[in-house]
C-alpha cells in the first residue's frame, strides 16, 4: 500500500488532562493492549472500560474509539477504509501481535489483557493526581472542593482495577 497521509477527524473533548507522548512504558502498555483489542473481537469487552483520554496519542484514542463503535471488526476490506488515516499504526500494531501473541491461547491473551488495562489505568490515575496535586499546590482560583472529588474518584477506580489493593 502506499503513504496514505490523510489526518482522521478530530472530534475528541474531554475535561480530564489527557496522556502524553514521551513515556516509553506508558506507549508500550498501550501499543500492546491495543494489538490485542485490533486482533482479537472476544476482547473488544475490555475495551468499553476504556475512556479514550487514557491513551497517549491521537491515533491510538482514535482506533480506540474506531473498536468500540465496530466490536465485530474482522480486517475486511470494508471497514478497512475506515482505519486507512492511522494504517501505519495499525501496521505496527499488528506486526506486534504476530511477534507477541500469534501462538498464544485465547484465555491467555484475555488474562494479558486484563493485566495490561490495570497497568494503564495505574499510570492514568499516577498521571491524573500528580495534575491534581500540582493545582493544589499552586493555589490561587481553584475549585479545591471539586479536584479532591476527582481524587476520590481517582482511587475508587484504581480500587476496582487493582482488585482492592
Amino acid at each position: 500500500g502506499g503513504d496514505n497521509r490523510a489526518q482522521p477527524t478530530r472530534r475528541m473533548t474531554n475535561t480530564h488532562v489527557p496522556m502524553k507522548r514521551g513515556d516509553i512504558k506508558l506507549e508500550a502498555v498501550q501499543d500492546r493492549l491495543l494489538a490485542l483489542l485490533l486482533k482479537q473481537p472476544k476482547l473488544r469487552d475490555i475495551a468499553t472500560e476504556l475512556p479514550n483520554e487514557y491513551f497517549a496519542h491521537d491515533d491510538a484514542r482514535e482506533l480506540l474509539g474506531f473498536l468500540k463503535e465496530n466490536p465485530d471488526f474482522d480486517g475486511s476490506a470494508e471497514h478497512a477504509n475506515a482505519l486507512r488515516p492511522y494504517a501505519n499504526y495499525v501496521k505496527i500494531l499488528s506486526l506486534q501481535y504476530e511477534e507477541l501473541y500469534s501462538d498464544v491461547e485465547l484465555l491467555e491473551l484475555r488474562y494479558e489483557a486484563e493485566r495490561l488495562q490495570a497497568q494503564l489505568i495505574e499510570q492514568y490515575v499516577k498521571i491524573q493526581k500528580q495534575q491534581i496535586s500540582k493545582a493544589l499546590q499552586a493555589g490561587g482560583d481553584i475549585d479545591e472542593q471539586a479536584l479532591l472529588q476527582k481524587d476520590k474518584l481517582l482511587n475508587e477506580l484504581l480500587r476496582k482495577f487493582k482488585g482492592g489493593k
